[in-house]
């Protein structure tokens, strides 16, 4: 349920909208928080291995074209895999600091945060956010044009952690733990002043990233093609990458870390996409979804299960429909 609050402010009276779990019955609460992080933020699914005690609440408002929201609550995980892309009607970036705890995420990379820490993520990439503990998230969405205006290639800020202790990271973490809803109705300045100081902290942060080199590159769509080439193989490492291809283990990957890229999320989408089309080509029709997972380089099927639910949004059984039984 959303409650709207209306404040008193001279930037046109923003509202406050605010979902909470707690106004809906327990079997309902996964759904309901989906929803409200989908409306309120962009499309996720929602799941936690604590669900009888799992509770959330959130709360957002407008900050001149920025979209702030706060979100607390108890332990659970997030995803956007390829079924919550295709939800999306819009494109948008998203700034995220938590305020009191670890958080893990993958997005253009493994990433273990910590309190203070922030990160850019873009909407058409997909994410897993896994939170163990009690959390309080702040999470500013961001219009594409607005992050544009301060930054001249955003891609190469999205998936690094700007650090709370380091330059000017500190200062863009101190300023967006303090916001909240709440404060942003009733700011002592203009929200366009605020919005601003924001857009400029970004983009200082953003004066250390430079843009992968040309050899990065080259050497990280060739270590892409050899990881398709070979996905299949169960036992896989980096280091047999590397010597396949004659360059030190290291090279390797730094030309990934370039693209925030790691070595075990590319052989994972390497082994999915092979795993998709082994599941709806009529080919393979007569294989069990064990050995197609199997054929993909999946020891596990559980892992592979688990893998495919994530990023295509259903199971390998569900992908090959009941013609495939016949």
């Amino acid at each position: 349920m959303v409650h709207h609050m209306a404040t008193d402010n001279h930037e046109k009276h923003p509202v406050i909208q605010v979902w909470s779990t707690n106004e809906v019955p327990r079997p309902q609460r996964f759904d309901y928080w989906a929803n409200a992080l989908s409306l309120a933020l962009t499309p996720m699914s929602v799941d936690s291995t604590n669900e009888r005690d799992f509770s959330a609440q959130l709360t957002a408002t407008s900050l001149g074209p920025i979209s702030v929201t706060r979100c607390k609550g108890t332990s659970h995980n997030s995803h956007r895999a390829r079924r919550e892309l295709s939800y999306s009607q819009e494109h948008s970036y998203h700034l995220l600091v938590s305020v009191q705890n670890n958080w893990g995420l993958v997005h253009r990379g493994h990433h273990l945060l910590t309190p203070g820490d922030v990160v850019l993520t873009d909407s058409q990439v997909a994410h897993d956010i896994e939170i163990n503990t009690r959390f309080d998230i702040v999470n500013l969405k961001l219009p594409v044009d607005w992050v544009n205006a301060w930054l001249p290639d955003p891609s190469l800020l999205v998936g690094r952690p700007i650090s709370r202790g380091e330059g000017w990271g500190q200062t863009l973490s101190s300023v967006l733990s303090c916001l909240s809803p709440e404060f942003v109705a009733s700011a002592p300045v203009p929200h366009s002043v605020l919005a601003d100081q924001i857009g400029a902290l970004l983009a200082m942060n953003s004066g250390d990233v430079n843009p992968p080199k040309a050899a990065d590159r080259a050497l990280r769509d060739t270590v892409h093609d050899c990881i398709v080439q070979r996905c299949s193989e169960p036992m896989l490492t980096a280091s047999d990458i590397a010597a396949f291809l004659s360059v030190s283990e290291s090279d390797l990957h730094a030309a990934l870390s370039a693209f925030s890229e790691t070595f075990a999320t590319s052989l994972l989408a390497a082994r999915i996409d092979l795993a998709t089309q082994l599941l709806t080509s009529p080919v393979w029709a007569r294989l069990t979804e064990t050995e197609i997972g199997r054929q993909a380089g999946f020891v596990d099927m559980a892992h592979f299960e688990r893998a495919c639910l994530r990023c295509n949004g259903r199971t390998p059984a569900q992908m090959r429909g009941p013609r495939s039984r016949q």
